[in-house]
């Protein structure tokens, strides 16, 4: 009887004592759990927002070489449209009117 009574005795102390650990351990895990879960979903957020920022990067860089080789080209063309620097000094304005005025005075003179 004695060996009965110290194994129902065990018994009811493992019981007692997994039902302890089973409730310590839900109060401790379950709050880890589920910031785990909450941590899980932001990250995720987060992953599919980078994906976005990355693509809409290379679309901007796209955009960009572009326009730079758009304006490169521009640029090359209109350089060569422009007229070479003169390296004389430009000429007053009056100094461009003396053949006129002499063939003016020429003209009335002979007359």
């Amino acid at each position: 009887m004695r060996g009965e009574r110290d194994a129902e005795l065990a018994l009811a102390q493992a019981e007692a004592l997994t039902g302890l650990v089973q409730a310590t351990v839900a109060t401790v895990l379950g709050p880890l759990v589920a910031e785990l879960a909450a941590s899980r979903q932001t990250n995720e957020r987060q992953a599919e927002r980078l994906a976005a920022q990355a693509e809409t990067i290379g679309r901007v860089t796209a955009t960009v070489d572009a326009l730079t080789a758009a304006q490169t080209k521009h640029a090359s063309i209109l350089a060569a449209q422009a007229e070479p620097a003169s390296s004389e000094a430009p000429v007053p304005w009056w100094r461009s009117w003396w053949p006129v005025v002499l063939s003016i005075a020429l003209w009335e003179w002979k007359r």
